[in-house]
């Protein structure tokens, strides 16, 4: 009995092998490399071979390395997998992939446990473009099932990289809640990046409208440059498009890349966005704020528990890209964790006393810390009561 059952082990795996075998051409090797530019099409392949029990996740972002392919266009992504073989038909395997936070695709389900399963997810024509509208891209996965590899179909996009002069138009569909007061990063929803450096922005253009509750508190938009507030409009509870204007305003204009350091859609009040549109013109001189260095930034997610204890900030966010930068200015989203308690947050930089301070309250608000001139190493948390850390973004200087 025993033999039989290892022969019947042994023909299993051996079908799972030579159906494998069968797709290797999608799947060989992670072909990255080479003369991209030469090509208006190009594949990247990479192969896994990852056993999924239960839930879990691959960074597509990050594994086939597509900030090296700013500017091209994803057409689509293959995955290719087969169910658990000694799965029930009952149990389902599922795979779906999640674009940026906002965005995700419709969920494909694997067949059957006898065969590879080859899913492919297409991506929206002319709104798929690496580094504008795509930062983040990772698949989701549910159940049991072997993950054997990906290709990711580019191709070159001439009008994209880099950006013509003219007009830019980016929106990106929200369709969510908001309760509160609360900060939106429209740079990171609307993929603004490197590529947009020089634009001016003319417009910001938000469909909303204020939900139905009990709070008499009015529902409003702001718009925040630099952690300043240059529009606000109220919010009713008709739907309708509330835009922005500052081409003919008399500020400063704001630029990305160069004057323009942080911009923010803060929400007060109960409503719900539907969509958020930028409108920017690139001027074929990039621009006339040459005299400060561009910043950039990124934004970590948190979980941190802390309460009267001091934590030096590279053990909080780790990157590559920070090791060596100048810090320029910090964002913390965080709350105070026991009500009617007092509990703060300082900066500290090494060597130097306390740069600067902020009191908290329960509810979850954005501390930020500006003017800075260090290096992440040098830089620490100091934590007075019991505080809860959901978010830090860090904006530092561009070599």
């Amino acid at each position: 009995m025993m033999r039989q059952l290892l022969v019947f082990m042994f023909l299993c795996l051996s079908f799972t092998f030579a159906r494998a075998q069968d797709h290797r051409p999608i799947s060989n090797q992670n072909q990255s490399q080479g003369d991209f530019w030469g090509s208006q099409d190009r594949t990247l392949t990479k192969s896994f071979n990852k056993q999924i029990e239960f839930q879990d996740s691959i960074n597509i972002f990050n594994k086939f390395s597509l900030d090296e392919f700013q500017g091209q266009e994803i057409e689509s992504v293959t995955i290719l997998a087969q169910k658990d073989y000694f799965s029930s038909s009952w149990d389902r395997a599922l795979a779906s992939l999640v674009v940026n936070k906002f965005s995700e695709s419709s969920v494909k389900e694997l067949q059957s446990s006898r065969q590879i399963s080859e899913l492919t997810f297409d991506f929206p024509v002319g709104r798929s473009i690496i580094g504008r509208d795509i930062q983040q891209l990772k698949a989701d996965f549910s159940g049991k099932m072997q993950v054997i590899s990906m290709a990711i179909k580019l191709k070159s996009s001439v009008d994209s990289f880099p950006v013509p002069a003219g007009k830019i138009t980016l929106r990106q569909k929200l369709m969510q809640s908001f309760r509160g007061t609360q900060y939106i990063d429209l740079e990171h929803l609307l993929g603004i990046s490197r590529i947009h450096n020089g634009a001016v922005i003319q417009r910001i253009v938000v469909t909303a409208n204020a939900s139905q509750s009990r709070s008499r508190s009015a529902a409003q938009l702001s718009i925040l440059a630099n952690n300043q507030t240059l529009q606000s409009k109220s919010v009713d509870s008709i739907s309708k498009m509330l835009p922005f204007n500052f081409a003919s305003s008399r500020q400063m204009e704001l630029v990305i890349g160069q004057n323009l350091r942080s911009l923010e859609l803060v929400t007060q009040g109960d409503l719900f966005i539907e969509e958020v549109m930028i409108v920017m013109e690139q001027s074929s001189h990039g621009g006339g704020f040459n005299t400060s260095p561009a910043i950039d930034k990124m934004s970590f997610d948190v979980s941190l528990s802390a309460r009267n204890e001091t934590i030096a900030m590279d053990r909080l966010i780790s990157s590559s890209a920070l090791r060596f930068a100048q810090i320029t200015k910090i964002q913390i989203q965080a709350a105070a964790e026991m009500k009617k308690a007092q509990a703060s947050i300082s900066l500290l930089q090494r060597g130097f006393s306390k740069v600067a301070s902020q009191n908290l309250s329960e509810q979850k608000s954005q501390v930020v810390f500006s003017d800075i001139q260090a290096e992440l190493r040098d830089l620490e948390l100091e934590f007075k009561g019991k505080v809860s850390v959901f978010k830090i973004t860090v904006f530092y200087e561009v070599p």
